[in-house]
């Protein structure tokens, strides 16, 4: 059957219909993760949380747990609960897998309860964050009255 006698055959309503389905099945809006790379001081300036820690438990797509050894901006807390597959921005997003008790420097927005970790800000297993993490010490001693 040709198509334009499948279009003549399901009239003006049956092609609304399908247009309707379509429609309500996609989505509102592309979610794709654009990083826009921020200097140092503007990253640290909008984090809510930065902190060096270690992989308490990791759930591939679920979440992540991390606990605190060094607080460098932020509500004092010694375990962070973070859920990940929530964006495809997310940090701890596969391939990543963590080893339990692998230590990372971690970038955070967000409010206990609800924090994010975005793969677009400086958080790094500290091995590879040294430089970063300096930085931020310092940025930290600046901010402090």
């Amino acid at each position: 059957m040709r198509f334009d006698r499948v279009l003549r055959r399901l009239g003006i309503p049956g092609i609304v219909a399908i247009a309707c389905v379509v429609a309500l099945f996609s989505p509102l809006r592309a979610s794709a993760c654009s990083c826009a790379n921020p200097d140092l001081e503007a990253e640290f300036a909008s984090a809510n949380l930065i902190f060096v820690g270690s992989i308490e438990s990791f759930e591939a797509l679920q979440e992540v747990k991390i606990r605190v050894s060094e607080m460098i901006k932020g509500q004092l807390v010694s375990l962070v609960s973070v859920p990940v597959g929530i964006s495809d921005c997310d940090y701890f997003l596969p391939p990543l897998k963590p080893a339990l008790g692998e230590r990372f420097l971690i970038i955070a927005h967000g409010e206990p309860g609800h924090w994010s970790i975005s793969r677009c800000s400086r958080s790094a297993p500290e091995a590879e964050a040294i430089e970063t993490l300096e930085r931020l010490r310092r940025l930290a001693s600046a901010s402090r009255p």
